[in-house]
């Protein structure tokens, strides 16, 4: 929904609710017990994931825009139940376990200045700020392993139609604040074997982009 409060200000507003229920859900499960470490497609029984997503913008004046996007995820299992990797006779209840990949709350802040040029062109200015709660890596539950929470800030600048040409220059640092950060993957108790793949350093570039061909082509 579009908001006019008034003069040139805007704001935009989005909303969506969820609710998912799962049965015969398939993860992918790793056994500990094994070195290298072995994966399989197991049925989890049945699940449940409710959320919420909220997008908002707004723009104070024409050069201003200020952007923030959020979501809720709650995901948890109602039955899920594995063989004991020692006694696979056994099964053993995972209900309780957390849900793999999913962090409970997501979001990320923006703002940008964009400026309109006598020859046409424009120049602009921006960040955002995102963060990811804590969760578990995977679903093979260790409750001593998770990916811990992170932040990132990521800057970037723009000039469009430089001189009034079809050139637009940009240049970006993303993870400002080198940010150490990973995902798991799996690990291996028995062994003490973790296996990460760490996020992007910090990360900086310029680009140049030249359009051919007429206006709207």
């Amino acid at each position: 929904a579009d908001w006019h409060p008034g003069g040139d200000m805007l704001l935009r507003t989005n909303i969506a609710a969820y609710y998912a229920n799962y049965k015969d859900l398939q993860r992918l499960i790793t056994d500990p017990t094994t070195l290298p470490l072995t994966t399989t497609a197991q049925n989890a029984g049945k699940a449940r994931i409710k959320g919420l997503e909220l997008d908002i913008l707004f723009r104070p004046i024409p050069q201003i825009e200020l952007t923030a996007n959020y979501a809720y995820t709650d995901a948890k299992y109602k039955s899920f139940f594995l063989p004991n990797p020692a006694n696979p006779s056994v099964l053993d209840d995972h209900s309780k376990d957390p849900f793999g990949r999913a962090p409970k709350n997501v979001y990320t802040l923006g703002a940008r200045f964009t400026q309109p040029l006598n020859d046409g062109g424009t120049i602009s200015i921006g960040g955002n700020y995102f963060h990811s709660d804590r969760y578990a890596g995977n679903e093979s539950y260790d409750p001593y392993v998770y990916v811990n929470g992170y932040n990132l800030v990521n800057v970037d600048a723009r000039w469009d139609s430089v001189m009034g040409s079809p050139i637009d220059i940009s240049a970006f640092i993303n993870n400002l604040t080198k940010e150490r950060y990973s995902y798991l993957y799996s690990s291996n108790p028995a062994s003490g074997v973790v296996v990460h793949s760490p996020g992007a350093p910090r990360t900086w570039g310029v680009r140049m982009t030249v359009h051919f061909g007429a206006s709207g082509d």
